[in-house]
This record gives C-alpha cells, sequence and structure tokens, in this order.
C-alpha cells in the first residue's frame, strides 16, 4: 500500500481533488481536525476546574517560598510589602504562562472553529438557494 492512501486517525479527508471555492472549509491535508466534546463534555473551550487548580497551586507556592524566604532572611513577620512583592513576582510568570495564555489560545482556537462553521452554514445556505433555483 503507498504511503498516499495512508492516513493518521486523528487527519481529515483529503480533497485536493475540489475546487479552491469547495475546499475552503474543508480541512488541509495532513493537519488534525478539531477535537469535538464527547457526551457529557463541558463544551467551553476550558474547564473552570482545571483554571482554579492552576491559580490555587500557584499561589500556594509562591506563598510557600514567600515564607522560606521570610525565615531565611529573618524578615518581620505578618504582611509586609516584601511579602506581596515576592508572591506577585514568583506568581505572575506562572499564572502568565499556565493560565492567560492556555485560556488565551483555547479562545482563539475555538474562535476560529466558530468562524469557519458560520462559513461552512453560509455555503451551505447558499448552495441550497442555488439549488432551489435551478428546480
Amino acid at each position: 500500500m503507498s504511503d498516499e492512501g495512508r492516513r493518521a486517525p486523528n487527519e481529515g479527508p483529503r480533497r485536493p481533488d475540489l475546487p479552491p471555492e469547495e475546499r475552503e472549509g474543508a480541512p488541509e491535508v495532513g493537519r488534525p481536525r478539531a477535537r469535538t466534546p464527547r457526551n457529557g463534555e463541558d463544551p467551553l473551550p476550558f474547564r473552570p476546574l482545571t483554571i482554579f487548580l492552576r491559580i490555587l497551586a500557584i499561589v500556594a507556592l509562591a506563598e510557600l517560598v514567600a515564607s522560606v524566604v521570610t525565615e531565611v532572611f529573618k524578615l518581620p513577620e505578618g504582611i509586609s510589602i516584601l511579602d506581596v512583592i515576592i508572591v506577585s513576582a514568583i506568581g505572575a510568570p506562572f499564572v502568565y504562562l499556565l493560565v492567560v495564555r492556555d485560556v488565551t489560545l483555547r479562545f482563539k482556537a475555538h474562535s476560529a472553529l466558530a468562524q469557519t462553521a458560520l462559513k461552512q452554514e453560509l455555503a451551505l445556505k447558499a448552495y441550497e438557494e442555488q439549488l432551489a433555483l435551478k428546480d
């Protein structure tokens, strides 16, 4: 069997035979298809519980590091501006990398998928109108 006939399970259908205007909505050859939610899965582009747990872990880790730094350098106990600076300096990059960037990328992908679905729906309506005119 040649390599042309083989497809990975996550690849979309190969559609090079279609004209470009019909190929617009079809997935490109070799690109994985978007994963659709299974039954019972949340259709949101992210899971709120996952985000909450990530933020909770980041804040706990940052607070732990801040308390260790306070102990090592014999800084005064209680809420001090140094404690706030340490927690912010440690937490901010991780919140950005593990939460903000992930949610932003998921929203962009979700938006692109919605736009593609809208284009396909409009193309389908136009095609149905053309068929109705022919009859």
